[in-house]
């Protein structure tokens, strides 16, 4: 960990748009952090030999002094950092720096997270929540020059400002065609495109005037090319299906107010996208429910039959989109959380020789009654 020197805007002044950074700019973030490592401490683990744990961890604070009080925490990254750099950033800053926060945030830049691999070691895969972070700075001063009472106080720096992934996992993935349908998540990341009806389809689908009781889009998982080699693929435990033409969500997860609370992840059930195991563990399908957006399509002459776009999602709750360096076949923007989303699945595709695992799409419907 070091101190950055690369200022994150907020707006990008040539466009007056928010400014965007992409993975290819380590580089520049590379030779921005200036000084000595602030996770210096003489415990390996800080620095040179940190690993994750995910067991529960303790943190001893003074209250008053001579008094510890322990509180149990969720598993995060915990690193001591420099006191020297602290005090004399903080509490010997220049005149004026402390001022405001605007003066603050050009004055101390943030902070640079430097990530390397320890040879001979399998690597490991987190997903941090940054907003979440904070440094804290604890210190002690009297009450007064009179007062000799000792206090204990801290000083909280919280994450909530801009951040940057620089993340480029670089993974490999089978190779796209007719009967695979590749989904990857992170800086390269890959979606899949329908069209789930032609024009004379829908066409057909409104004269008949049909009562749409339900309507489901199943994707089967290719087992086969995500259970190769020793180490079985991680599967992603959701996917997201968009309205890819004006980049928002369909109906159906729009009126789905269904809500996990002890796994935020697994909301919006009805709406679907959740990944279906078998007895081994292994993923099977994903099923989406699109009878409100076929009803729609069904019942209103001028809905538009819109592309759907679909991905990998690492929070179903977040459906803020971002703009990609270079546009790929006119998509200028994707789901940030199918780039922050590290994983990748395989379905089997549309020409997959073995029908039963083709995408399945099926509308159950009664008809009116003729006269």
């Amino acid at each position: 960990v070091y101190e950055s020197s690369y200022f994150i805007r907020d707006i990008n002044p040539i466009d007056q748009l928010s400014q965007s950074y992409y993975t290819d700019q380590n580089a520049d973030f590379e030779n921005s952090f200036v000084g000595s490592r602030l996770n210096n401490d003489t415990s390996t683990s800080q620095n040179d030999e940190f690993a994750f744990s995910n067991i529960e961890t303790s943190v001893d604070t003074y209250t008053t002094p001579g008094v510890m009080a322990t509180a149990k925490t969720a598993p995060a990254i915990k690193l001591r950092l420099s006191k020297e750099f602290f005090d004399a950033k903080i509490f010997h800053a220049p005149a004026g720096k402390l001022l405001n926060n605007n003066i603050f945030k050009d004055y101390f830049r943030g902070l640079y997270f430097k990530v390397d691999k320890n040879a001979g070691q399998d690597g490991n895969l987190a997903m941090l929540n940054i907003d979440g972070g904070n440094i804290t700075i604890n210190y002690t001063e009297y009450t007064s020059a009179i007062n000799q009472t000792l206090v204990y106080k801290s000083i909280v720096l919280n994450f909530l400002g801009n951040t940057v992934s620089l993340i480029d996992q670089g993974n490999p993935a089978a190779t796209p065609g007719a009967d695979k349908l590749v989904l990857k998540g992170g800086a390269n990341n890959s979606m899949v495109v329908i069209d789930l009806f032609s024009a004379n389809e829908l066409a057909e689908l409104r004269a008949n005037n049909w009562l749409i009781n339900d309507a489901a889009l199943t994707f089967t998982i290719d087992k086969a090319t995500m259970n190769i080699g020793d180490k079985k693929a991680v599967e992603p435990n959701r996917l997201y299906l968009y309205d890819l033409n004006n980049r928002r969500f369909i109906a159906d997860y729009y009126l789905d107010e269904s809500v996990n609370s002890t796994k935020p992840k697994f909301s919006k059930k009805t709406f679907g996208g959740i990944i279906q195991k078998d007895a081994d563990g292994r993923g099977t399908r994903y099923k989406f429910r699109l009878t409100k957006h076929i009803l729609q399509l069904a019942s209103h002459p001028d809905s538009t039959n819109v592309r759907l776009g679909l991905v990998v999602t690492e929070d179903i709750s977040n459906t803020t989109n971002k703009r990609v360096k270079t546009a790929v076949n006119g998509i200028k923007v994707v789901p940030l959380m199918s780039a922050v989303h590290p994983l990748g699945t395989v379905l089997h595709g549309s020409s997959d020789p073995d029908e039963s695992k083709r995408p399945k799409f099926e509308i159950y419907y009664t008809k009116p009654k003729q006269n």
